[in-house]
C-alpha cells in the first residue's frame, strides 16, 4: 500500500489581512570534506548561503582550504532576483569567479528568466561576460499544453564570431491523463530554419499503482529507435523506491550497468544509499560507492529553509522530498574488500523569522488534515471562512498522483 504525502491550498475571504512572521531554521552552510590518501588528511571546502526577509535565496559562494597553506580560497558566487509578485520565481542570477591574484569576483555568466501569467518560465537568455560586457550564448523558449505541462522546448546557441544560432536542440514532452511522463524525445538542427531531425528519446512505463518502473533510453539509427539502455525500479512496501537495476546495450544484447538500493526510516528519509557497477572483467555487478544520510527528527519540511536546486546542497543523491531536516552525509568507495572514507558532509542551520505570509496563509494552522501521510482514508477540515480548497497528494518519493478541487462543505 502506498505511503502519500498531503498538500492543501485554502482560499476565502480573512480578516485582518496583515503581514506575519514564522520561524524557520534555515541553512546557512554545509561542509564538504574530502579524504586524501596521498597525504592522509581531509581537505575542505564550503558553501555559503543568503536569504531575503522571505526566505528566498538572494546569494551563495563557495570557498575551499588550501591544503598546505590552510589559506581560505574563493572559487564562485551565485546571486539571484525574484518576481516582485511573490510567487518566487527567479528572474535573474549572475555567476562570479573569485580572482585569487586580484582578490575580487570576477563577472562570469548570468540569465534572465520570463514567465507567464501562470508562472511557468517561458523564455531562458544566458550570456556570458566578454570584453566588459554582457554577450547572448544561449536561448531557450518553453511551450506548454492546457493542464500546464511542459510540452516543448527549443535550446539555441549563439555563436559571435559567425554571428548565428548554432547547436539547436529541440525537446518534444508527452504526459498521460495522471500527469506522468510518458516520453521525452531530443531532436537537432543542423543549420537554422533546417529540418529537425530525431536523435534522442527517453521512455517512461508505469505499473498500476502509478509507479515509475521502467525507463527506456534510445537513438534513432537507420530510421527507427533503437534502445541502448533500460533501468527497472521497484518499491518497498511503503511506495518508496527500493532498487533500480541499470541494463546497457553492449554488442546486440543487454547485460548489467549498475544496480542502486535505497533504505529509510520509519519517516521516509532516505538513510543508506548503495551503488554497484558491472565489472566487465569479472562479469559481476560489484560493490562501488556508499551514501550514509542523518536527519533532525524534531524538524519537518515545513520548519526550515533550504538553498535553491542548483545551489550544490544536494548533489549527492538527497531525494526531492525527505521528512526531516538533513544533518549530515558520509560518501564510501568499497576499496580493497572494505568501506573506505571518501567525503563527510555536515550542514548548519540558525533561526531565521520569515516575513510576509498573510494573515489568511496563518488559516492554514487550522486546517485539519488527519492522518497525514495517508495510505487509505483522507479526513480534511476547512477552516472557518474558507470557500474553496486545491488538494494535491504525492507519493513520498515526490511523484503528484491526484490534484482535485474541493468546496466548502464537500467530502473525499
Amino acid at each position: 500500500m502506498t505511503l502519500l504525502l498531503v498538500s492543501l491550498v485554502v482560499f476565502g475571504q480573512y480578516s485582518n489581512p496583515k503581514s506575519a512572521t514564522v520561524l524557520k531554521q534555515r541553512m546557512d552552510s554545509l561542509e564538504n570534506n574530502y579524504w586524501n590518501s596521498s597525504s592522509e588528511v581531509w581537505a575542505s571546502s564550503k558553501y555559503h548561503y543568503a536569504y531575503d526577509a522571505s526566505g528566498q535565496m538572494t546569494f551563495y559562494y563557495s570557498t575551499y582550504t588550501d591544503i598546505g597553506t590552510g589559506e581560505v580560497i574563493g572559487e564562485e558566487r551565485y546571486e539571484y532576483s525574484y518576481n516582485a509578485d511573490g510567487s518566487g520565481n527567479q528572474t535573474r542570477y549572475v555567476r562570479y569567479d573569485w580572482d585569487n591574484a586580484g582578490e575580487q569576483w570576477i563577472r562570469r555568466d548570468s540569465s534572465y528568466n520570463t514567465y507567464n501569467d501562470e508562472g511557468l518560465l517561458t523564455e531562458y537568455s544566458g550570456f556570458k561576460w566578454e570584453s566588459d560586457q554582457w554577450i547572448i550564448r544561449y536561448f531557450s523558449k518553453y511551450s506548454y499544453e492546457q493542464h500546464g505541462w511542459l510540452s516543448k522546448h527549443i535550446s539555441r546557441m549563439w555563436y559571435e564570431a559567425d554571428q548565428e544560432w548554432k547547436n539547436n536542440i529541440k525537446f518534444v514532452y508527452a504526459w498521460n491523463e495522471q500527469g506522468e511522463l510518458l516520453t521525452k524525445t531530443r531532436f537537432d538542427q543542423e543549420v537554422y530554419d533546417g529540418p529537425w531531425l530525431e536523435e534522442y528519446r527517453l521512455e517512461h512505463i508505469y505499473n498500476i499503482e502509478d509507479q515509475l518502473t521502467t525507463t527506456n533510453s534510445a537513438s534513432w539509427i537507420t530510421g527507427a529507435w533503437e534502445i541502448y539502455q533500460t533501468d527497472t525500479m521497484s518499491y518497498n512496501a511503503a511506495g518508496l523506491l527500493a532498487e533500480n537495476l541499470g541494463y546497457y546495450l553492449d554488442e546486440g544484447s543487454m547485460r548489467p550497468n549498475f544496480r542502486d538500493e535505497y533504505s529509510y526510516d520509519a519517516s521516509g528519509n532516505l538513510t543508506e544509499y548503495i551503488h554497484y557497477y558491472w565489472n566487465t572483467t569479472a562479469s559481476s555487478l560489484e560493490l562501488y560507492t556508499k551514501n550514509l544520510y542523518s536527519y533532525d527528527p524534531g524538524y519537518s519540511m515545513t520548519d526550515i529553509l533550504l538553498p535553491g536546486e542548483d545551489a550544490e546542497w544536494d548533489n549527492d543523491h538527497f531525494p526531492e522530498l525527505i521528512s526531516n531536516m538533513p544533518l549530515g552525509l558520509e560518501v564510501f568507495d568499497w576499496e580493497n574488500e572494505s568501506w573506505q572514507d571518501y567525503k563527510k558532509t555536515d550542514y548548519f542551520y540558525s533561526e531565521m523569522e520569515v516575513t510576509g505570509l498573510a494573515e489568511g496563509e496563518r488559516e492554514l494552522a487550522r486546517v485539519r488534515l488527519f492522518p497525514n501521510p495517508v495510505n487509505d482514508l483522507l479526513r480534511v477540515a476547512l477552516p472557518e471562512g474558507s470557500t474553496s480548497a486545491t488538494l494535491t497528494l504525492y507519493e513520498i518519493t515526490g511523484r503528484q498522483v491526484l490534484r482535485r478541487q474541493l468546496d466548502a462543505g464537500a467530502s473525499l
